[in-house]
């Protein structure tokens, strides 16, 4: 556990940052961003140290539970190439936010959560207890809630950041039921994730079962995938360099790196790949429609945020694990891009509203270049790497023979072709709208980061041969594929051609996006406005809640009713109880004397006729007055003498 441990400092360095952040924002708020910044830059510098420690699972163990559970670090490929792309990806997001937050207030609360939120995801993944990783799960949890509703004093973003946290609850149920059954069902009782791997055959097939779904609950929530998804979409209330670090960097990677890092204990698990597989294949599906007719770019980016990480729960329900950690990388270097673009643009044109958006490119081509490259990353454009991994993806599909998901899931890459290049050329092609007489390009704050991702975008597909050597040593399946083996492999694979038929039908069907909507509101349009009413996930569990509103109220009615009889009740029987009291007081308090009276005056007489000579009769009397003072005293008393 001795020598230098980036794995360990990069949980650390945030949390530390975080509050160094805080605790200068008491006295000079101006410096914080630049303080937060340094923080992030130096713990992405950290993250790329852990490279070497990958193959072989580095782990530091620090005593934290006695006799439940140590704090356990372990730097495998697994976890480590997601803590690097939060890390990195956090500093460039804390980079522009020096731009995007310049005016506005609140900043010390802001950075001092980005650090935290930053250095929780780290620990989440590296975390080798699932008590740690549930820990840090929690953590982010409450990060997400409190940066989604940044702007508490608007209601639509309170509203986003309780919708958020309460769907995500619903998943974090799943998640600790999970790993309490796992804890006690398997032997010896341990939270430790490789010694829960080794003794798997203690666990009963029933407890795996019910932790292998339920932990499958908690990745959805995470993850905001269907129909848990509805929580993300709302997020976007909050400030957009928030929504690229939630997208890209940090909370919506924990439900996929879930579901991998326990695919080696669940895959055997009757039904359970299955499960992955197809709520991978419907979330991508219906939110690839749904970004198709939305009109706000953040909305868009959002669903299609949702839609990608189904195709990572798809790649790892078909046993690509490889593919899935490919693509979640991939997808976040140019999903963080589209976001920084489209709040480039928002910070400039003060509206999100993609129908009065147009002919972004003249007043800010720099951001109009990026948005461009994002889009091909996104749509999966030969050579990016969001092509790459893609293909991938349907390559192990094809692998395992999952036929009918795998062609929803190309249907789902022609309706993301469609969408990511329909927002392009609404919104940056054409004549400048109104909205956007004074915009110009952004400081150089907001510019670094963007290009930087540009440029990933276009070569993180390079990384294949570190990433895959790291997990290598997982198993399940998983060999060193070096970028030369890539380029072959995907060229001359079936799943090529896949690719190739997404994009011409894409390419189609953008050329004639006018026409096709026009015949879908004329002959289908019952199936459109399920489409653009989001298959009223919305409207469903407004009437849940509605329902749950009301049935609470109706108890609550009950219980006061219930409360108010029994009062009255009580009352009546205590006004009883003292009237008897009274009585009882009254006539004995009154009997008693009457007998002590006439008790005394026969002692006096047996006195006096004691005098006389009647001694017997008189003793006898004497005992009888005695007798009946010590039952009044008694009585008097309660029975303590």
């Amino acid at each position: 556990m001795g020598g230098f441990m980036p794995y360990v400092w990069v949980i650390l360095l945030p949390l530390i940052g975080a509050v160094v952040v805080a605790i200068t924002g008491i006295f000079r708020e101006e410096v914080t961003g630049h303080l937060a910044a340094g923080f992030g830059i130096i713990n992405a510098g950290l993250a790329l140290s852990m490279i070497p420690f990958m193959k072989t699972g580095a782990t530091a163990r620090f005593p934290w539970l006695p006799g439940i559970s140590d704090f356990t670090v372990v730097a495998d490929g697994l976890g480590s190439f997601i803590a690097i792309t939060a890390a990195v990806l956090g500093s460039l997001i804390l980079i522009y936010s020096l731009g995007y937050m310049e005016h506005e207030h609140g900043k010390t609360r802001y950075y001092a959560l980005v650090l935290l939120f930053i250095g929780a995801m780290s620990g989440l993944v590296l975390s080798g207890s699932l008590l740690t990783l549930y820990f840090f799960w929690e953590t982010v949890g409450i990060c997400s809630f409190s940066l989604i509703g940044f702007h508490y004093e608007d209601p639509k973003a309170l509203k986003g950041a309780i919708k958020a946290f309460i769907t995500t609850r619903l998943g974090d149920v799943g998640l600790i039921t999970g790993i309490l059954v796992i804890y006690f069902a398997t032997t010896p009782h341990t939270f430790e994730i490789s010694a829960i791997m080794e003794n798997s055959s203690t666990i009963s097939p029933a407890a795996l079962s019910l932790a292998a779904f339920a932990m499958l609950l908690g990745a959805m929530g995470k993850s905001a995938q269907v129909p848990l998804h509805i929580w993300l979409p709302g997020a976007m209330e909050a400030p957009t360099s928030v929504s690229a670090l939630i997208h890209a960097a940090t909370m919506v990677n924990a439900g996929v790196y879930l579901v991998a890092r326990m695919y080696p204990l669940f895959q055997n698990v009757p039904g359970w790949t299955a499960a992955v597989t197809w709520v991978g294949v419907v979330t991508l599906l219906l939110a690839a429609l749904m970004a198709v007719t939305a009109k706000d770019i953040k909305r868009m980016l959002a669903f299609s945020t949702v839609s990608q990480l189904g195709y990572m729960f798809f790649a790892v329900g078909t046993g690509g694990i490889l593919a899935s950690q490919f693509h979640l990388v991939s997808h976040a270097i140019f999903k963080a891009l589209l976001f920084l673009a489209a709040g480039a643009l928002i910070h400039e044109a003060g509206t999100r509203d993609m129908d009065v958006l147009s002919g972004v490119s003249s007043k800010m081509p720099l951001t109009s270049a990026m948005y461009l490259i994002g889009v091909m990353g996104l749509s999966g454009i030969p050579l990016f790497s969001g092509f790459f991994s893609k293909d991938m993806i349907f390559s192990s599909a094809l692998q395992r023979g999952a036929y009918v998901p795998l062609v929803l899931a190309v249907l789902g890459a022609i309706l993301t072709f469609t969408y990511s290049w329909r927002s392009y050329f609404k919104v940056f092609r054409g004549k400048p709208s109104e909205v956007l007489s004074h915009a110009h390009e952004v400081g150089m704050a907001m510019r670094i980061p963007m290009v930087l991702l540009g440029i990933g975008t276009v070569t993180s597909w390079l990384t294949v041969g570190i990433q895959s050597e790291a997990l290598e040593v997982l198993g399940e399946g998983i060999h060193a594929v070096s970028p030369l083996y890539l380029l072959e492999e995907t060229f001359s694979s079936p799943a090529f051609l896949l690719s190739i038929t997404a994009l011409g039908f894409g390419t189609l069907f953008v050329i004639r996006y006018d026409q096709v909507f026009g015949w879908l509101e004329s002959r289908a349009w019952k199936a459109l406005s399920l489409v653009q009413r989001e298959f009223y996930f919305e409207d469903l569990y407004g009437r849940i809640l509605s329902l749950a509103h009301a049935v609470g109220k109706g108890f609550a009615a009950l219980i006061e009713g219930a409360i108010a009889g029994f009062s009255v009740l009580l009352g009546r029987t205590v006004a009883f109880l003292t009237r008897c009291t009274d009585a009882m007081d009254s006539r004995l308090i009154e009997g008693s004397g009457r007998k002590v009276g006439s008790t005394v005056i026969g002692s006096a007489k047996l006195v006096k006729r004691a005098q006389t000579g009647d001694l017997n009769g008189n003793l006898v009397r004497l005992l009888i007055g005695i007798s009946v003072i010590l039952a009044i005293v008694l009585v008097e008393t309660g029975g303590c003498l």
